[in-house]
């Protein structure tokens, strides 16, 4: 085996700024913002990602009880990611998402029955909203 055979054998980084973040064309990949939205029920929140054409199959969404984990990837070779900590935590079994033609639909199901002043954590606008009152 020559040292050169080793070196393909190498583990890439996983931090920093030589992370390798896709497969073959990662290189044409181009990264791009996403608008994000949301509305609340008491025991839901319904988020929206605005991201077109996101193929399914190639992108990763991770549900997490405070967390979500977005690596979306597009027909037109845009990625958009970012991890949205959330304001409060969620059922993660009984929570859904949908990949639809023009965006990305969460179905959160908090874990307790309460209003969120927002969607992420640490972006409170000091506003609230009283259910039933």
């Amino acid at each position: 085996m020559t040292e050169f055979d080793e070196f393909l054998h190498l583990k890439g980084c996983t931090h920093d700024r030589h992370l390798f973040i896709g497969g073959k064309d990662a290189a044409k990949d181009s990264k791009v913002e996403c608008r994000i939205d949301f509305y609340q029920t008491p025991s839901s929140v319904i988020a929206s990602v605005f991201a077109k054409k996101t193929q399914e199959k190639r992108s990763t969404i991770s549900i997490e009880p405070q967390m979500l984990r977005l690596d979306l990837l597009h027909l037109d070779n845009k990625r958009f990611q970012r991890n949205v900590e959330l304001y409060g935590r969620i059922d993660v079994p009984s929570s859904t998402y949908k990949v639809m033609g023009t965006k990305v639909e969460f179905n959160l199901q908090k874990a307790t029955p309460a209003s969120w002043p927002c969607l992420e954590r640490g972006k409170e606008t000091g506003e609230t909203t009283t259910f039933g009152v």
